[in-house]
């Protein structure tokens, strides 16, 4: 199956399959940068924060069924207004290439599942903008 394709499957999805089958990859994206910072919890959340941050911001738009999709995968409450502090200003290149090399360093298993998270939430308003599928490939490549 080829990348474009396997993201449309993902966009075909319905919101409530979206999150059913995102949660399980979300609770391993959490252990593994858990792991990456494992006596700091708040770099932890800063780090996964900082990796959706850079998919939301890639197109400049932060909507509310990104909102919605977080709090659904990772079980939280955040207001709107909360979720939007916590990926203001985070559109830059600089942070998306941190990213890219800070999931380059994963074994293959663990940039999956980070790469399946990302891709989920970039679906999760039904389609894939030209500038998430260039950041999603450019993690995969």
């Amino acid at each position: 199956m080829e990348i474009r394709e396997f993201f449309q499957n993902v966009v075909d999805l319905s919101f409530e399959d979206l999150v059913s089958q995102c949660k399980p990859h979300a609770g391993r994206m959490l252990h593994i940068c858990f792991n990456v910072c494992p006596d700091d919890d708040e770099k932890g959340v800063q780090l996964v924060n900082a990796i959706i941050s850079s998919l939301i911001c890639v197109d400049g738009v932060v909507n509310r069924k990104e909102h919605e999709f977080y709090n659904a995968i990772f079980e939280q409450d955040l207001s709107y207004d909360d979720f939007n502090e916590i990926v203001k200003d985070q559109n830059s290149a600089k942070l998306r290439e941190s990213v890219k090399d800070f999931v380059n360093t994963l074994s293959n298993d663990d940039k999956t599942e980070i790469v399946f998270v990302l891709v989920c939430l970039a679906a999760c308003n039904e389609t894939i903008s030209s500038e998430e599928v260039e950041y999603l490939t450019s993690l995969i490549s």
